[in-house]
């Protein structure tokens, strides 16, 4: 556990075009400044300097019946992104892709009550920066803060029971797993 402060601005555009009935492709860019200050240690940099910038592209695929693209309640997404960040478009010596594959079926149980689940990996080849890592805790896992755990490779699980109470407002009950890891 390390204390420190962190700039993370990051700008990334998707398109995403039909192809046949609940099919969809397009291309995806990615692009990232990270920069940490103050580190207790820089143990977990593990000799890699505390900034960098990276540029990515590539492609998604995916598969969405959904009923509904806020408020699911029944319907599966499916969803590979698949990026590449080589040296030449400007990730100096960095060179890496990365894949994430994610899977949520939504399933109505009864009135106003939906239980969702999700099962997501990303998984990163070659030398990745130390701010691209997949992480838990930055949308992936409820109750972790953002980036607490961080390695080359991530999955995770989370199921949800959502239970409408009145209009829009709901309680969920939940359970999540997850782990990092380096191969």
């Amino acid at each position: 556990k390390m204390k420190y402060r962190a700039l993370d601005v990051g700008l990334s555009a998707s398109f995403e075009w039909r192809v046949f009935g609940r099919f969809f492709i397009g291309p995806v860019f990615d692009g990232i400044m990270f920069s940490a200050h103050n580190p207790a240690s820089k143990v977990n940099w593990q000799g890699e300097p505390l900034s960098h910038f990276s540029i990515s592209a590539g492609g998604r695929f995916s598969y969405d019946t959904r009923d509904n693209h806020t408020a699911t309640n029944k319907g599966i997404y499916l969803e590979v992104t698949q990026l590449f960040a080589p040296r030449f478009i400007g990730n100096g010596h960095y060179s890496y892709s990365s894949t994430e594959v994610s899977a949520n079926i939504f399933t109505p149980l009864w009135t106003g009550a939906t239980l969702a689940t999700r099962l997501h990996g990303a998984f990163t080849y070659g030398r990745t920066p130390w701010g691209k890592l997949p992480s838990l805790g930055d949308g992936t896992m409820r109750s972790y803060y953002e980036g607490r755990y961080r390695d080359k490779d991530c999955i995770d699980a989370l199921v949800e029971l959502r239970q409408k109470v009145i209009w829009r407002s709901g309680i969920v009950l939940w359970a999540g797993a997850g782990t990092v890891f380096p191969r």
